[in-house]
């Protein structure tokens, strides 16, 4: 999902599908099958509440393009969304996945998630620190994009009942919420998993293989992270074991390997193999390395959300 600015000016017929009682600030994705947009309920206007209350009240309408193909990966999306979001209510587990809210009754549509305010994925921000004017991604990032998404995986695989597989993993389906509550890891952006349509399931594809698909697309795009990420980015990183450990995770899931990890490992398995490596590499992060992130990454996703509050001041005094 790209993440765009729009003019709100410019959008009433291409968000003509959006539910009436919704008014749209502006688009902010496309992908695929689907626009997104950030929507507040008409009644949150006519109530006279202020910029702030209306930011709370954000939703992200996502309309599928009208396809059958597309219908059916929709209603896909309902379904994935609805386990998530009562397993998110039962273990309070809000913070790695989207949920649910609302959706259209019948042929899906549209449907309705919390917004996610900040505006950058986390494809846009591996682009940013990888080819910045002060050099490469930090491994740090690397390590906490590590621990949000396996923890995120290990959610969606493990608490959700019946499981969840998300189907189409890529750095461009994380998005950067900078508002979320931090916890346990100041300085670093809390990620949050979205786009649960997937890919339409295959004859062949059961709830195993469709599980172990998501474990290997996780291992690609942190090797597509860190690819990038030079072995002596900063002097605190043993880069020799921090190649290692990418390393010995890609013999996990090498089903001929001779090794000591032959199977193929779960989330939950390379969880607790990693877990204590990955999070004190994180809390050890410079001050140098935290002002980058702040920088490049948080600021531009801030400035995202001053953005956004314009937009609704605007739309407030039009009212």
């Amino acid at each position: 999902m790209d993440s765009n600015f729009s003019n709100p000016l410019m959008l009433t017929n291409e968000a003509k599908d959006v539910p009436s009682s919704y008014s749209v600030i502006k688009r902010s994705g496309r992908g695929a099958s689907s626009n997104v947009y950030l929507c507040i309920n008409k009644m949150a206007i006519s109530q006279a509440l202020s910029a702030s209350e209306i930011k709370s009240q954000l939703v992200a309408v996502k309309v599928y393009d009208k396809h059958e193909a597309w219908t059916e990966l929709a209603e896909q999306e309902v379904r994935n969304l609805q386990t998530i979001t009562k397993a998110s209510r039962i273990h309070g587990s809000v913070q790695r996945c989207q949920t649910l809210l609302m959706h259209d009754l019948g042929s899906t549509t549209w449907i309705g998630t919390p917004a996610i305010l900040g505006g950058m994925s986390l494809k846009q921000a591996n682009y940013a620190l990888n080819y910045g004017d002060k050099g490469a991604i930090p491994a740090e990032f690397v390590c906490h994009a590590f621990i949000e998404l396996t923890e995120a995986l290990n959610f969606l695989h493990n608490v959700c009942v019946p499981p969840v597989s998300h189907g189409d993993l890529h750095l461009g389906n994380v998005l950067i919420d900078v508002e979320a509550p931090r916890m346990g890891h100041p300085g670093f952006p809390r990620l949050k998993l979205i786009d649960f349509g997937g890919q339409l399931e295959k004859d062949d594809m059961t709830e195993q293989t469709s599980i172990d698909a998501d474990r290997d697309s996780l291992y690609l795009q942190l090797m597509e992270m860190y690819s990038d990420s030079p072995e002596c980015y900063c002097n605190e990183v043993d880069h020799r074991q921090y190649h290692d450990v990418w390393e010995m995770f890609g013999d996990t899931l090498n089903e001929e390997s001779s090794g000591p990890y032959s199977n193929p490992m779960s989330i939950q398995e390379i969880w607790e193999l990693y877990r204590e490596w990955a999070v004190s590499l994180r809390q050890a992060t410079p001050r140098s390395v935290l002002q980058r992130i702040k920088d490049v990454v948080l600021d531009s996703a801030e400035a995202d959300v001053r953005h956004t509050e314009q937009l609704i001041y605007d739309k407030i005094h039009r009212r």
